[in-house]
């Protein structure tokens, strides 16, 4: 990955979900990514930091924070999600059944599925007191733009 870093963080406060959301769009315009692109990076870091609100560090008071990194290379964004809320491994968390009828589903877990549907790539770890979420996103950028992550080594 790259050493061009940009990183984030968020307090444990729903509040900050719009705070997010304008870091992304901005990024998202410094590196050209196409409007497909950005809504699909919106909505991974969203549905990640929701998450970690409502199951990882709901009631652990404001002063606890959810670090997002990001580090762009070529054609892919590497979105590493860090809290120090107790061990949950999304990856071993059981999505919603998007096929069975509205009214047969279970509450929860469409996030998750979304997320899995939108990444191209998702690794968790345990480090010490921390859960560590890597995300890989291909992106796409506008061709008329210059910079992106294009040529980035």
């Amino acid at each position: 990955m790259t050493d061009r870093k940009l990183t984030v963080e968020l307090r444990n406060s729903t509040a900050e979900i719009a705070r997010l959301s304008n870091f992304i769009a901005r990024l998202s315009r410094l590196l050209g990514f196409t409007p497909k692109c950005r809504f699909e990076v919106d909505l991974i870091t969203e549905e990640v930091f929701t998450n970690i609100l409502n199951h990882a560090i709901r009631g652990r008071g404001p002063e606890k924070l959810t670090r997002f990194t990001f580090a762009c290379d070529r054609d892919r964004l590497e979105i590493q999600v860090e809290d120090d809320g107790p061990p949950f491994n999304p990856l071993a968390a059981e999505t919603s059944d998007v096929h069975s009828r509205l009214e047969d589903r279970k509450i929860g877990g469409l996030g998750l599925h979304l997320i899995r549907s939108y990444a191209d790539g998702i690794e968790y770890v345990r480090t010490g007191r921390k859960n560590r979420l890597t995300i890989i996103k291909k992106i796409e950028t506008d061709t008329d733009r210059p910079g992106g992550c294009h040529g980035n080594k």
